[in-house]
């Protein structure tokens, strides 16, 4: 939706090693940061400019560190971010969902694997921006429209990104014919869309263009032990 493409647009005019916030995200913290307007932003597509302004400092939040407590119980671990205890199963903070330290041994590994890259560009017949609650039932049945093929042709899907699709062909298990399955899922992805828009103009009055990148190359894996295998890497 409009957020998504918001932060995107703030993300791609920013300066390296800068942060844009939007006007909507300014009024919501201006007691807590200090910054400087800039230029306003058009995003991709629209006539409409936003609000932006580059990002001097923010303030320390009170209660960061262990505010709530120096040691933890037996058992139990402390967030880093607020303090509150946690069981030691816990993967993040359970009050702030911060990521908690890990003590077992990470087993990272080099693969060489290819990627499928997949950004749709969902579309109004009418031209009227559909509601959230309208895009995400659209966003859910294209997932699982380009969910089959890629895993028909022994792709994993690595993580939904925003509107985005990213699937692994390599992982966890390998195959010869990687590049060449990754490709042909590629290509049935595509001619999915045909069948998959004319539902979507019929029952939401919307349809999907799908652009799609492949690419093989060397990537860092992640101990799939731990939860969801992170990929990682210029080949990314």
């Amino acid at each position: 939706g409009d957020t998504m493409v918001i932060s995107s647009a703030m993300e791609q005019n920013a300066p390296p090693l800068e942060v844009l916030i939007s006007g909507s995200t300014y009024d919501l913290v201006r007691d807590a940061v200090d910054v400087e307007p800039v230029e306003p932003v058009i995003p991709k597509g629209s006539q409409e400019a936003q609000r932006a302004y580059r990002l001097v400092s923010v303030a320390a939040r009170p209660e960061a560190g262990h505010a709530r407590a120096d040691t933890a119980a037996a058992g139990l671990r402390l967030c880093p971010a607020c303090g509150e205890e946690n069981p030691a199963s816990f993967r993040v903070c359970g009050m702030c969902g911060t990521q908690l330290a890990s003590t077992t041994a990470t087993r990272d590994s080099r693969k060489t694997v290819t990627i499928v890259f997949a950004d749709p560009k969902p579309t109004a017949i009418d031209g009227v921006a559909p509601t959230p609650e309208a895009l995400r039932d659209v966003m859910t049945r294209y997932f699982e429209a380009m969910r089959v093929p890629l895993e028909a042709h022994g792709g994993t899907v690595e993580r939904f990104i925003g509107d985005a699709v990213m699937a692994v062909f390599g992982l966890p298990v390998r195959h010869e014919d990687d590049a060449l399955r990754a490709v042909r899922a590629a290509a049935a992805m595509q001619a999915a869309l045909p069948a998959l828009n004319d539902h979507l103009r019929l029952t939401a009055g919307m349809e999907i263009h799908n652009h799609i990148g492949v690419n093989t190359g060397e990537v860092i894996a992640g101990d799939a032990r731990l939860g969801p295998r992170l990929v990682t890497g210029d080949a990314v």
